[in-house]
């Protein structure tokens, strides 16, 4: 016997093309996340594409814990729940074809691609590594970590093998750390700074030359190395 059940389908989906390109801006906590996943609920009945045709890339790794959560949801809640009353406004109809169809995606959902920005990219690279030039093994490393590797290795190479610099890190560790000197120079990279006052091209070149003679000046009198 044919089962029948009918699920409220979100309004904005009929705003939305089943082919091109869409752009939905909205602030935060204003309703992306609950469209995106209504979107692929419509994807997997529309057009009857599977989960593994589907690709959602994110920004961060929350937001795609958060979306595979609710997706499988919408999917349990379409293959067991449902109402046997046509609602008023825009629904689905699921029979027992599409509710097997939904079943088949819940069961392979773990090959769905919903991942990060860098995560789907990575698994790009690997998948095409010949055509890349790419080894088959990388790991994505965030930008965090792998500034305390370059700060570690340019202070132990250069800043403490160079006398004037060697000078400078004592006076710092005499007031500080290491690990104090390495978080305010991350800051500084993080967030770009302002020049003040603007300085053109040209006095910028003038001023860079006098420093330079500058420099000589006092290599000559033994106060720095040259």
């Amino acid at each position: 016997m044919q089962v029948l059940t009918y699920h409220e389908r979100p309004t904005l989906l009929q705003e939305i093309p089943e082919h091109g390109h869409v752009v939905i801006e909205a602030s935060a906590g204003t309703g992306k996340t609950y469209t995106i996943e209504h979107m692929v609920i419509d994807l997997l009945l529309g057009s009857r594409c599977t989960i593994d045709q589907i690709l959602v890339v994110t920004f961060t790794v929350r937001a795609t814990h958060e979306l595979k959560l609710r997706i499988r949801q919408t999917l349990e809640r379409l293959i067991h729940g449902g109402s046997m009353e046509v609602p008023k406004g825009p629904h689905w109809s699921i029979d027992d074809d599409a509710r097997h169809h939904l079943m088949q995606a819940l069961t392979q959902f773990d090959t769905a691609s919903i991942r990060t920005i860098h995560s789907f990219c990575q698994q790009v690279l690997i998948d095409h590594a010949f055509a890349c030039g790419r080894p088959f093994e990388q790991t994505v490393v965030d930008g965090r970590s792998v500034f305390s590797r370059a700060f570690r290795t340019a202070l132990r190479d250069h800043l403490a093998r160079d006398e004037n610099h060697r000078l400078l890190l004592s006076y710092w560790l005499a007031a500080s750390s290491v690990d104090a000197l390495e978080e305010l120079l991350f800051d500084n990279h993080a967030q770009r700074g302002e020049l003040r006052p603007h300085i053109g091209s040209d006095r910028l070149e003038r001023m860079l030359d006098v420093a330079e003679r500058l420099r000589l000046l006092l290599a000559q009198d033994g106060v720095v190395q040259a």
